[in-house]
């Protein structure tokens, strides 16, 4: 499934494949405990995501509500083949929660990354207005967790390419630096 859901973020899946109808199972029978992680092709893109609400099909498939988690990073894992030829069903046995690095300094021409959380702000609130802003909710004072809160105003649902470059960022400062673009990218398409 390419699927680049950012944390707090939820979809519904419909599971036809015999190992990903096995990873529900699993996941929701007893001993489970309704998490999985959704893996891409990228580095640290493995997304913990947690099912919120599933149903059976007649037919065995099975629909699928998950809100997703953190980023995290796989450390041991161990697969099981359902069938000669199958596709594998991985395990994560082993994980670790991946947190932005912290830069010590941001890029030119930004002095710290509150600044550049303030650009951002500025180049949000030059697109919106601030009862817009806030009736979402109020900005978050930590740039990381800002980074995310303003990337859901300024990107789709399909817009693959920069949900994937916000996740495989691992520093606040690039997170931030691909925002304030997205921002100023937005209003240079509105002045023309």
């Amino acid at each position: 499934y390419e699927q680049a859901l950012l944390p707090g973020e939820q979809t519904t899946f419909r599971f036809f494949e015999p190992r990903y109808k096995r990873l529900v199972e699993a996941a929701t029978n007893d001993g489970g405990d309704g998490w999985f992680l959704l893996r891409m092709r990228l580095p640290y893109c493995s997304i913990l995501l947690r099912i919120t609400e599933h149903f059976t099909f007649p037919n065995g498939e099975y629909a699928v509500n998950v809100c997703a988690g953190p980023r995290v990073s796989v450390l041991v894992e161990d697969s099981e083949g359902l069938a000669s030829g199958a596709p594998r069903l991985a395990w994560a046995m082993e994980y670790e929660i991946k947190r932005d690095e912290r830069d010590g300094d941001a890029p030119e021409p930004h002095d710290n990354l509150y600044s550049m959380r303030q650009r951002c702000l500025d180049l949000l609130l030059g697109a919106t207005s601030i009862t817009n802003v806030a009736s979402i909710s109020m900005p978050p004072l930590d740039p990381e967790a800002f980074s995310l809160w303003v990337l859901r105003f300024v990107i789709g649902d399909d817009d693959m390419p920069a949900r994937l470059k916000w996740l495989i960022n691992r520093s606040t400062s690039r997170r931030l630096l691909h925002v304030i673009d997205l921002l100023e990218r937005y209003k240079e398409r509105r002045k023309g």
